[in-house]
C-alpha cells in the first residue's frame, strides 16, 4: 500500500516509451515501411553491426529487468530515466521527502543490480 494518493500506474502507452538509442534500435532491427536502414544514419551515428546487436541485447535484458519490478518501482525508474524528471520533482508529485526518494531510488537500483548478477 502506497501512502501517495497521486501515483497511479501509467497507462501502457506511456510505459512503452523508449531511449532514444532503443527507438533507433527498433528502427535499424524491424521492417520499417519507409525502408530507412543503417545505411541512411549519419557517419557519427553508424555503428559496427557487432555494437548494435550488443547493444540491441542490452537494451532487451534491461526492458525484462524493469519489467520484474513492482509496478511502483517500474513508474520510479521510467520517470527518473526515461522521461528525464529529477527526483526532486517526482518526490513532489509522490509526496514523499527528496531523501526518500533517493533512497527508494537507490534501493532500486541495487536490486536490478542484482537481476544483471543473477542474468
Amino acid at each position: 500500500v502506497y501512502r501517495s494518493k497521486k501515483w497511479q500506474p501509467e497507462d501502457p502507452e506511456t510505459m512503452t516509451r523508449k531511449t532514444k538509442w532503443t527507438e533507433l534500435l527498433d528502427c535499424v532491427f524491424s521492417e520499417n515501411t519507409d525502408g530507412i536502414g543503417v545505411q541512411d544514419l549519419p557517419d557519427e551515428c553508424q555503428r559496427s553491426v557487432e555494437d548494435l546487436v550488443i547493444l540491441q541485447a542490452e537494451s532487451a535484458e534491461l526492458h525484462q529487468n524493469i519489467a520484474k519490478l513492482s509496478e511502483h518501482e517500474q513508474f520510479i525508474i521510467k520517470s527518473i530515466y526515461f522521461d528525464g524528471m529529477k527526483q526532486v520533482e517526482l518526490a513532489k508529485k509522490l509526496e514523499i521527502s527528496k531523501v526518500r526518494m533517493s533512497q527508494k531510488v537507490s534501493a532500486i537500483l541495487k536490486k536490478m543490480r542484482k537481476m544483471y548478477e543473477i542474468g
